[in-house]
């Protein structure tokens, strides 16, 4: 069986090229840098193959020397838009190398006289490419997209692929042209196969997009938009699956709720401008002290709350007390007003089978009363005050 090379190469130009037209319509709805990116990547690589397509009626100046550059700068810019999506930059001269060492290549005549040399150097920079951009999936930020692990799969597997195809072609059945007239039957599927590649990496590719876009609202819905916390619903919602694992576990689970003193006297002599500069003040003297695994929210308008797994009330009392002493230290500006505010804090804690969110609340609400009704600025704990 023998598959017509020149029909291959044809359905890659009609793949990559819709693909191509997908992500640049992508672009000119919502002008993000990565669907230009990928959208120029995709039409690069069908204008590169349509011109190997024609090799042997064009200049072989044009269907090898220039062809192959502008499928390997497609290359190039298909891991600059991974790097873009991963939020990393993407060095032009990295993005232009591959083409560039290529046409350089092509000046040398020992090098471009034999087809073996260049099939396999063109396979390592395809394929160094694909690496690149599986790793760059692999190292991907910390957002739980699943499906940038099985794009980091595709890219490695493609990478690969291409090195064998290289090798392949170049050292065990070198054809007279690869391009013109019937190949084998083997060199038809190493060619055949960037089409089915193709499809999988731009459906993952697309499914990778709305994940983000999906997380980006879910995240938007969970979140208050002035601190960046949790808001309300999306740190109670957290507490409870938290509280059952600790139940299950048997470990301990403190809560500590905060509220911020005076704040509407704040908000009456300063503005609410500077109001809400407290309240981000607020905000990043809690996370410059609580862990990244530990849940921190929003649940009123100065009222916050922190859900600190493993942690005995004597461990919570000391992390509260941290939190109030930075905040009050902490210089509150704007247009030239300077102020500095102060936070009480209620602690409760619980173990094992006996956690309950409504009671843990409930104490450490009680708790926080207790603060403010000895003076405010200070932290009280739930067991402190039963004792």
């Amino acid at each position: 069986m023998k598959l017509d090379i020149p029909t291959v190469i044809f359905m890659l130009v009609m793949i990559t090229g819709l693909i191509g037209l997908i992500f640049m319509s992508a672009w000119l709805r919502r002008r993000r840098e990565i669907y230009l990116r990928a959208g120029s990547a995709g039409l690069l690589l069908a204008i590169g193959l349509t011109l190997l397509i024609g090799r042997g009626t064009i200049p072989d100046r044009v269907s090898i020397d220039i062809a192959n550059a502008v499928t390997l700068i497609g290359l190039g810019l298909a891991w600059s838009a991974v790097r873009v999506f991963e939020g990393r930059e993407a060095p032009i001269a990295a993005v232009l190398a591959g083409g560039v060492l290529w046409l350089v290549a092509c000046t040398w005549p020992p090098f471009y006289d034999v087809l073996a040399y260049r099939i396999g150097f063109h396979a390592a920079i395809s394929a160094a490419y694909a690496f690149a951009s599986g790793y760059e999936f692999s190292r991907g930020r910390n957002d739980a997209l699943r499906t940038r692990r099985a794009l980091a799969l595709a890219c490695t597997f493609q990478g690969f692929f291409v090195l064998f195809r290289g090798a392949y072609t170049a050292f065990i059945d070198a054809p007279e042209s690869l391009f013109t007239g019937k190949g084998s039957w083997v060199h038809g599927v190493l060619i055949a196969e960037p089409v089915l590649m193709l499809i999988v990496i731009a459906m993952l590719g697309v499914g990778l997009m709305r994940e983000e876009a999906e997380t980006h609202l879910r995240r938007r819905a969970d979140t208050d938009p002035l601190t960046g916390v949790h808001n309300r619903r999306a740190f109670f919602a957290l507490a409870d699956e938290a509280i059952g694992l600790a139940r299950r576990d048997g470990r301990s689970i403190a809560l500590l709720l905060f509220d911020l003193d005076h704040f509407k006297a704040i908000n009456d002599r300063y503005g609410h401008l500077m109001g809400d500069l407290a309240l981000t003040a607020f905000t990043t003297a809690v996370t410059n002290v609580v862990r990244s695994t530990d849940f921190i929210g929003r649940i009123g308008g100065e009222e916050f709350a922190v859900l600190v797994a493993g942690a005995e009330a004597a461990t919570a009392t000391s992390i509260a007390e941290r939190i109030r002493f930075d905040f009050s230290r902490a210089t509150i500006s704007l247009d030239g007003k300077a102020m500095s505010a102060t936070v009480s804090a209620g602690i409760a804690a619980a173990r094992g089978g006996s956690i309950d969110l409504k009671a843990l609340v409930t104490e450490a609400d009680r708790a926080l009363y207790g603060a403010k009704h000895a003076g405010r600025d200070r932290v009280h704990s739930a067991l402190a005050l039963a004792s």
